[in-house]
């Protein structure tokens, strides 16, 4: 960790526990910021910083002016206070080293945390003077500090935060003030015992520690999962330029140190129902992880519960998918959702109304018999009382569910048949044969499946036992064409057995 001094511009270096005490600054980056490079410039490094203030050479004027006394005005507070080191992220990390700031990101909470003091500046809340902050619509209220991801732990790690406005002048702090603390816990949705140090982010269930992160901004998309890695205490490698990946990463680290169902209670709007990219009312499917902290937007009152089955295996992350212990219920008949074949009870609850209810989410089995699954209807918003009679009807299983279960469908592709071959059609009591060369696919439900150009009809989304398509045919014998409608689909004889069927 290197801090720097707050008499003159010289840097320090520590490791392990032998780390003296020290300030930190908590702020949002903008243009001109002050950089390790700029400080350790030969006219600059060594000297006192109250000479860089009465006269600032001139790499630190122009756009650096703002950034400088930004570092500057800290500094003097921070030396004010009895303070003799100071961190501030834009100039105590060396950005040009990929493995200094892996560490740097990978340690930034235990370093807020054992800061004696953050300082945090919201450089667009106007004087304290000016207005007061818990009015309903405050630039307080509005800045941006509240909406970028990195100062959401800045927040919560660090054991006392005094927040300033633009012009430095005080507006309040996170402990002290009761008042002013509900209303950070108001602005933030950070539980007000979380906020008083009275229990720890991991007292809360995983998702109302998403939750906080809901709608929250960080410049490079992956930044979203790496600014919550000491909430979830867990330690990643940074891989920047794999995009949403990083927060699927950030997931299944989670998984490895907590058995909390919460991690599954998200929403998230309609999505895709094909590889084509159809959208439809069906909502989709998709895996269990979801693809961003604002699908966990709904509420921050979900707390963990005892599981209903106390014995069962960790999840895990394999080659198959997500591993994962559920018990599966049949859809109840008020609530019948047609792309669903389970319903499972999530092992977390919320208090609504002074009754306890907890999520639920649906699962369909993709592929025959197996213990391959996909969620369906994420979209939906639906909870129920937890309650020990589900143990009856419920099916113990082991399923696996792969993030992007559209890899895992098989394409069923039904195709005209080849000269030589013959339909066999029912006629009466005895079957009805007709050669090839007199019937052909006139069209297909649904339709987005046929190709008619082709005489080909594929599908990934079926039901074993139901019908996944309607094929019509026209058979010209002798002159006369008639119509046949016939229903194709598969079905599952055995575990390790799937035909097709058409009728």
């Amino acid at each position: 960790m290197r801090l720097f001094s707050t008499q003159k511009v010289q840097f320090v270096e520590v490791y392990g526990s032998d780390v003296p005490s020290y300030a930190i600054l908590s702020h949002t980056w903008s243009d001109g910021e002050i950089l390790l490079q700029t400080l350790e410039r030969d006219e600059i490094h060594d000297a006192p910083w109250s000479a860089l203030s009465e006269d600032p050479p001139e790499v630190l004027r122009g756009n650096k002016a703002k950034g400088f006394k930004k570092v500057l005005r800290t500094t003097e507070i921070a030396r004010r206070n009895g303070y003799d080191l100071l961190w501030v992220d834009t100039c105590c990390i060396d950005k040009t080293s990929s493995a200094e700031l892996s560490e740097a990101i990978n340690s930034m909470y235990r370093w807020y945390g054992g800061a004696e003091v953050c300082y945090a500046y919201l450089s667009d809340v106007p004087a304290a003077s000016t207005e007061s902050p818990f009015e309903p619509n405050s630039k307080f209220r509005r800045s941006r500090w509240f909406n970028r991801g990195w100062t959401l732990q800045e927040l919560i790690a660090s054991k006392q935060v005094e927040i300033f406005a633009s012009d430095w002048s005080y507006l309040g702090a996170k402990t002290g003030d009761m008042d002013f603390t509900k209303l950070l816990s108001e602005i933030t949705g950070i539980q007000l015992d979380v906020l008083l140090g009275e229990l720890s982010p991991q007292d809360m269930s995983i998702a109302a520690r998403m939750h906080w992160a809901a709608e929250r901004q960080t410049t490079r998309v992956e930044d979203i999962a790496y600014c919550l890695l000491g909430i979830f205490d867990v330690n990643m490698p940074l891989l920047y330029g794999e995009g949403k990946r990083a927060f699927i990463r950030l997931q299944e680290a989670i998984l490895t140190k907590e058995e909390d169902q919460s991690l599954f209670a998200w929403h998230s709007e309609l999505l895709p129902t094909s590889t084509l990219g159809d959208i439809g009312q069906t909502g989709g499917i998709s895996g269990l992880l979801a693809d961003s902290p604002d699908w966990f937007s709904d509420d921050n009152e979900i707390e963990t519960s005892m599981p209903m089955i106390l014995k069962s295996s960790p999840s895990a992350v394999t080659s198959k998918g997500l591993r994962v212990d559920f018990l599966l219920l049949p859809c109840t008949e008020d609530q019948p959702i047609a792309e669903a074949d389970f319903r499972v009870v999530l092992n977390c609850e919320r208090l609504r109304d002074g009754q306890r209810e907890s999520p639920v989410i649906y699962l369909k089995r993709i592929w025959g018999m197996g213990d391959q699954f996909a969620r369906v209807r994420p979209d939906l918003k639906h909870f129920t009382p937890p309650v020990v009679d589900v143990l009856d009807v419920g099916i113990h299983e082991r399923v696996f569910i792969k993030q992007d279960p559209w890899s895992d469908m098989r394409t069923i592709r039904i195709v005209a048949a080849k000269d030589g071959s013959q339909l066999q059609l029912p006629s009466g009591t005895s079957d009805r044969r007709v050669a090839a060369a007199n019937w052909k696919i006139k069209d297909a439900w649904p339709r987005k499946g046929w190709a008619e150009n082709m005489q080909t009809f594929q599908t990934r989304e079926f039901t074993f036992g139901i019908p996944c398509g309607v094929l019509r045919l026209e058979i010209n014998e002798s002159g006369q064409p008639t119509t046949v409608d016939v229903a194709v689909g598969m079905h599952a004889p055995s575990e390790r057995l799937s035909r097709s069927w058409c009728q």
